[in-house]
């Protein structure tokens, strides 16, 4: 069976409906995992400077408290109080014995605040804790 040369060409037209449906989609999924990277970074803490800081993943399991310059602790986008942040530690350690806190607190925060989570993580046996730090530049 012999083909003509103007039929092969005719059909191969690449659908474009499919390609631009897919595009659409990778940007919806990057614009998202973008918007949850940043979700839990409170805009009112201005980290401390560091000389030396390993820029650490967050990863999603990560407890992040964040403590602003007056003492107010937000998690999540919410105001919690050191009772209600005591019972989100105790939730988290419950659904994963191997629970990563990371605080950042303000660098004009007095340092009590941050002791104050620190001792919470250590009651609840949180093994490992870190401090945030803005590297300089």
């Amino acid at each position: 069976m012999r083909r003509n040369r103007n039929e092969d060409e005719s059909e191969f037209d690449l659908p474009m409906t499919p390609l631009i449906d897919v595009i659409f989609i990778l940007i919806i999924f990057f614009l998202v995992g973008s918007t949850f990277a940043n979700k839990e970074k409170d805009i009112d803490v201005k980290l401390p400077n560091a000389s030396k800081s390993k820029n650490q993943k967050i990863i999603k399991k990560d407890l992040i408290i964040n403590i602003r310059q007056d003492g107010i602790i937000i998690v999540n986008g919410n105001l919690l109080t050191i009772e209600m942040l005591e019972d989100q530690i105790i939730d988290a350690v419950n659904k994963n014995p191997k629970q990563i806190v990371q605080i950042r607190a303000d660098e004009l925060a007095y340092h009590k605040y941050t002791v104050r989570v620190m001792d919470l993580c250590q009651k609840h046996n949180v093994r490992t804790i870190t401090i945030a730090a803005a590297l300089n530049e």
